[in-house]
């Protein structure tokens, strides 16, 4: 009986192994020190000078309309783009050919194919909100009837259960038609299901659809037993709270059970005690 279950186990993990190897196979690497800069146009430039995540990013397109991706190694996203890449999330979502890597081996970004933009007619104005000194427009998909985008979306969905990783950043400006398909943009916008910032929960720009079915997830036994125990000793991303004070790191734990307890009945708060406040 024993045997038995320690052969599925290989078996399991066997299967894992090579569809990883097919899933980077299809991908090809492309060294930053060869790129030739000078037959790239710079569409958008980032800069983030915040002491935590400080990096910039920019986006270059070639003749052929291919777009290139690339960041400096400082950027924590990098981690997590990688890591749902291995871990499936973006089967079939994405225009993803190549993945940029400097002389050390980090990757540094990102090649996709060029799509178009989702028609302004299947986009809806939900509400406009003050950020800093600048208007923003809360934009979202019209209800959809197209075949397209529902399998896209269903694919989306099971991804993100399969891979346990989630896309935070899901907003009309992040998804384009390319070949007949939706895809998915700014790759690196993801988040593992047992590490998502408290923010993406209120956050106003992804749909409350997708954010219920996260929320869901997040509390399903599989993924909330490692949110709670281990998300935040975690040393993959010890170096990301490196400039958060350790007692605002346990409030932030608090304000996450807080979030999760809407759909959660079942959690007990009065059982998770945190280093300076007691639930």
């Amino acid at each position: 009986m024993l045997w038995g279950r320690f052969l599925v186990l290989i078996c399991v993990a066997l299967y894992s192994h090579v569809n990883l190897i097919a899933r980077i196979a299809d991908l090809t690497e492309i060294s930053l020190e060869t790129i030739d800069f000078s037959q790239l146009k710079c569409v958008k430039k980032v800069v983030d000078d915040r002491p935590a995540t400080a990096h910039i990013r920019s986006t270059y397109r070639t003749d052929d309309n291919s777009y290139y991706k690339i960041w400096t190694p400082d950027y924590k996203c990098s981690y997590n783009f990688i890591k749902a890449l291995k871990a499936g999330f973006f089967d079939d979502l994405t225009s993803l050919v190549s993945i940029i890597y400097d002389s050390n081996h980090c990757c540094r970004g990102y090649v996709t194919k060029s799509g178009s933009s989702i028609s302004p007619k299947k986009i809806q104005i939900d509400r406009y909100i003050l950020n800093g000194n600048t208007v923003v427009a809360i934009a979202s998909l019209r209800k959809q009837t197209d075949p397209d985008y529902i399998k896209f979306y269903a694919k989306l969905l099971n991804n993100t259960k399969q891979s346990k990783y989630a896309f935070v950043d899901f907003v009309p400006s992040n998804i384009v038609f390319i070949d007949g398909e939706y895809k998915l943009i700014d790759l690196e916008s993801v988040e593992p299901l047992s590490f998502i910032r408290p923010y993406f929960f209120s956050s106003p720009y992804s749909p409350a659809d997708y954010r219920d079915y996260i929320k869901g997830l997040c509390c399903s036994k599989s993924i909330s037993g490692h949110f709670f125990s281990n998300t935040y000793s975690s040393a993959d991303y010890r170096d990301y709270f490196e400039y958060v004070p350790a007692d605002y790191m346990d409030y932030i734990k608090l304000v996450c059970c807080s979030s999760l307890m809407e759909v959660n009945q079942k959690f007990n708060p009065k059982k998770f005690v945190l280093l300076h406040y007691t639930v």
